[in-house]
């Protein structure tokens, strides 16, 4: 609701903003148009790598700020590996979930081309499964 009292959208507009990239891609699949399922994975998995980017500016204003206010010695104890170690065991990620994360963030059009060769294989059910392991696997780095 907006300062006036006004709604900003209906829910049925709501709801459509915030599908999931599964439900996504699961209706591009029901269309059956590999132009359609193409540029929804593109804008999927270029969705996820957007993220990774705002966590790695904010973490550079983070550590800048922190620098500038506090010193060398401030920043040194924020880069301890103890402590980044026990944020790494929070997110309970695995190694090879974190790798492939790394991976979609850096090229996305590499798990697009993956899924794509999938669907033209008429692999759909391989499709999914896979789908969910990137999803599980780019989530997860989001969910800390």
């Amino acid at each position: 609701m907006s300062a006036s009292g006004e709604l900003l959208c209906t829910q049925d507009e709501l709801n459509a903003m915030c599908r999931t990239g599964g439900q996504l891609l699961d209706d591009a699949l029901a269309g059956g148009d590999r132009a359609a399922i193409a540029e929804t994975l593109d804008q999927v998995l270029s969705a996820r790598g957007g993220f990774a980017a705002v966590y790695v500016g904010w973490m550079s204003a983070m550590l800048s700020w922190l620098f500038e206010r506090k010193g060398s010695d401030a920043l040194t104890a924020a880069l301890d590996p103890e402590g980044w170690v026990t944020v790494a065991n929070r997110i309970e990620i695995s190694l090879e979930q974190s790798i492939e994360a790394k991976s979609v963030f850096l090229e996305p059009a590499v798990a697009r081309d993956e899924l794509l060769g999938l669907y033209d294989a008429g692999d759909l059910d391989t499709l999914r499964a896979r789908w969910a392991q990137i999803e599980a696997s780019t989530l997860k780095l989001h969910t800390y």
